[in-house]
């Protein structure tokens, strides 16, 4: 024997079920959990395939809500940028033009 250790993680048997709760919240009320379900589907299937055992279906799901509730995510915050941005430049836009009217009297 070389003397190496090689440590192997248990998996959680919860772990799945609190993938797709988050995965399902994403979709349905909160982005934000969105990238959360993705990071944590990816580290129990990375633990699965490290270990040699299917990922658990709920898990999967979970997972791939979890993709697409960081994609709304993405969306909703480009949509808060450009929102804000066009918000910013038409205050700007009005005070320039409230500035000139006060010139010109």
């Amino acid at each position: 024997m070389s003397g190496v250790i090689v440590e192997t993680k248990e998996i959680d048997p919860n772990r799945p079920v609190i993938i797709f709760v988050l995965g399902l919240i994403s979709i349905v009320a909160c982005q934000v959990c969105g990238p959360v379900a993705f990071i944590l589907g990816h580290q129990y299937r990375r633990a699965c395939m490290e270990q040699g055992v299917e990922p658990d279906g709920l898990a999967t799901a979970g997972w791939v809500m979890g993709i697409i509730g960081s994609i709304f995510f993405v969306m909703a915050l480009i949509a808060l940028i450009l929102y804000f941005g066009a918000f910013c430049v038409m205050f700007v836009v009005y005070f320039i033009a409230l500035f000139g009217v006060m010139l010109a009297a």
